[in-house]
């Protein structure tokens, strides 16, 4: 299987935590297949409390140029950025 590679990732913070960088989250889904609409969990810094962190994958922009014949898998990049993080209190609130 072949993932293609994300240009922008729209997430939805499930676990109602603060916002991480981008820089974070790259760095902990690396390497992991991706899929729309699918749930991520990841963990705060190691030097904090050491929570869960879930995310909702809302939507992936990728280019058009690549080739989908693998399925609706995709992949984090150096160039992949989060173009939302959206947390779900925030959401209620609109």
């Amino acid at each position: 299987m072949k993932p293609v590679p994300a240009k922008n990732i729209t997430l939805l913070d499930r676990s109602r935590q603060k916002p991480v960088g981008e820089y974070y989250l790259k760095k902990k889904l690396q390497c992991t297949p991706l899929y729309v609409e699918d749930n991520y969990v990841t963990t705060t810094l190691p030097h904090t409390d050491y929570c869960p962190i879930t995310f909702f994958i809302q939507s992936i922009d990728y280019d058009k140029k690549c080739d989908k014949n693998f399925g609706d898998v995709y992949m984090i990049t150096p160039e992949t950025s989060f173009e939302e993080i959206i947390s779900e209190a925030e959401e209620e609130k609109e």
